[in-house]
């Protein structure tokens, strides 16, 4: 955890964290799904991979990368056979995405992107969708290949599905279902979904 917890109160300035810098080349390995990094409020993360050595984060890690609000901008992201969401956020973030790869395993991987406007500790508690700040990231030039799989560790395979009242722009960006023998209702392209009750989606191609 690189930086100060903050759930209630005033968040801390930009820059009054530490900042954690990873090396070209470096790789990162935890060894269960209890271990992860999180980055707080006010702290920063300056991670410059290059082609012959790029950055490595290894773990049996839930979501590839999660944002919860901010702005911090990636490029050059690639996810393999992430078990849950391989780009999730929610709470306000409006960073940009350029370029990334996402592979799902055949059988096991959930949504490319996962966006909700807000998380679901405050959705529980009743806080209406549109409150601000609002979710409206940027992701472009993305390449996603969902698996075939409905039953894996989380939910079905899907390109992208938008939750309780994000905005988002996706542009020049591919969702390839490479394994689809069988294609279901559950295995989306994208998703619209509201709520629980309303949903627009559009069936994998």
């Amino acid at each position: 955890m690189i930086g100060r917890d903050v759930s209630s109160g005033a968040a801390p300035a930009e820059g009054e964290g530490p900042v954690l810098t990873i090396a070209a080349g470096a790789t990162l390995a935890f060894n269960d799904e209890s271990d992860y990094l999180v980055i707080n409020r006010g702290s920063k993360i300056i991670a410059d991979g290059r082609p012959d050595a790029p950055i490595t984060f290894n773990s049996t890690y839930d979501d590839g990368i999660e944002f919860f609000g901010g702005a911090v901008n990636v490029d050059h992201f690639v996810a393999l056979y992430v078990k849950d969401d391989s780009i999730d956020f929610s709470d306000g973030y409006f960073g940009t995405i350029d370029t990334a790869l996402i592979i799902q395993a055949e059988l096991d991987g959930n949504r490319c992107i996962e966006g909700d406007n807000i998380g679901d500790t405050r959705a529980s508690a009743g806080v209406p969708l549109d409150t601000e700040p609002m979710t409206k990231p940027t992701i472009r030039n993305m390449t996603c290949i969902i698996g075939n799989g409905d039953m894996n560790t989380h939910d079905p395979a899907e390109g992208s599905a938008l939750r309780r009242g994000p905005q988002m722009t996706l542009v020049d960006s591919i969702v390839y279902g490479a394994y689809a023998d069988d294609i279901d209702s559950n295995n989306e392209c994208f998703e619209i979904a509201e709520d629980g009750d309303a949903k627009q989606s559009i069936p994998r191609r």
